[in-house]
């Protein structure tokens, strides 16, 4: 499979549950290595050394289908968010406050939402919170996985 994709495009791969939509996003951040090929990301290509992965790895990000597997639900979705920025030295820990609550706004949350456990949030918002997660370091390039029926509109404000 060969897939070219400009900056600010979009490409969507349609096809029947189990066909493998989500294999190419898998293997473009290296969570399983490809049979055959390689995966190239702006001119580089990915995979060896473990380093350069590491950096490439930090600019795509990845939101699945399923979100709970990614959070902990002993930290509140804002020490979850913290984390990750903090983890790849974005900003020090004052400025990463104002970011998770500039992330939380961007996916229709409240600021108070922060504050909150997993398991206190409906299927669309932890979507939501998924998509903060992956938008914590300003990737270049994120691929959603099956987008979630839980995914709740915008203009939904009971949240």
């Amino acid at each position: 499979m060969s897939l070219f994709v400009r900056r600010g495009e979009t490409l969507g791969l349609v096809g029947e549950s189990g066909c493998g939509k989500t294999t190419p996003a898998r293997s473009m951040i290296y969570l399983i290595r490809p049979n055959s090929g390689t995966v190239t990301f702006e001119g580089q290509v990915l995979g060896e050394p473990k380093q350069e992965l590491r950096k490439a790895r930090m600019r795509m990000q990845i939101v699945f289908q399923d979100p709970r597997c990614l959070f902990n639900a002993r930290m509140s979705v804002g020490a979850m968010l913290q984390e990750s920025i903090l983890f790849h030295k974005m900003c020090g820990k004052k400025e990463s406050e104002e970011r998770v609550v500039e992330l939380l706004r961007m996916v229709g949350l409240r600021p108070f939402h922060m504050h909150r456990y997993p398991h206190e949030f409906s299927g669309g918002q932890r979507q939501r919170i998924a998509i903060a997660r992956a938008l914590t370091v300003n990737p270049e390039l994120y691929r959603v996985t099956n987008l979630s029926p839980h995914w709740t509109c915008r203009s939904n404000r009971r949240c």
